[in-house]
């Protein structure tokens, strides 16, 4: 089957699973406990969130002020922190589950080795320094670019 179709098939499904998993959760620990057990795993999502997005935006900021170009390709961990967070903060048990996993080290390197994209190492960009590329004029679409004069 098509990746695409598993996952239309895979986001159509999921909030009926949450639901049955819901209902699961609150025939053991009662509807109110559950309510509030769902509503605190939201608040921690969103609350984790909120501290990654401050954390990159210090290491941003920093950054500018050492006026370091810095690259922000964010590490294989901090992504999947990131998706983790995230899936935490959706309200439901089995995205719970599947964020709380994603914030664990272990599962963090595993998905990292078994997912690892292969990149050619000659891809074709060129690194200049400073000194070696210089700032054209911004101009209007339309506008003829500046031509060196010829002799």
């Amino acid at each position: 089957m098509h990746p695409g179709k598993l996952i239309l098939i895979g986001c159509l499904a999921l909030p009926l699973a949450e639901i049955a998993a819901f209902w699961l959760v609150a025939a053991k620990i009662g509807f109110f406990n559950a309510f509030f057990l769902l509503l605190a795993g939201s608040a921690a999502g969103i609350a984790l969130l909120t501290w990654l997005g401050r954390r990159f935006l210090a290491r941003v900021m920093a950054s500018l002020q050492e006026r370091q170009h810095a690259e922000f390709a964010a590490r294989p961990g901090s992504v999947m922190t990131g998706i983790g967070a995230l899936l935490i903060a959706i309200p439901g048990f089995i995205t719970d589950a599947i964020g709380i996993a994603l914030l664990l080290p272990p599962v963090q390197r595993w998905l990292v080795s078994t997912f690892r994209v292969r990149t050619a190492h000659a891809d074709g960009v060129i690194e200049l320094e400073d000194s070696e590329w210089r700032r054209m004029p911004n101009r209007r679409i339309g506008e003829e670019p500046d031509r060196p004069q010829s002799p």
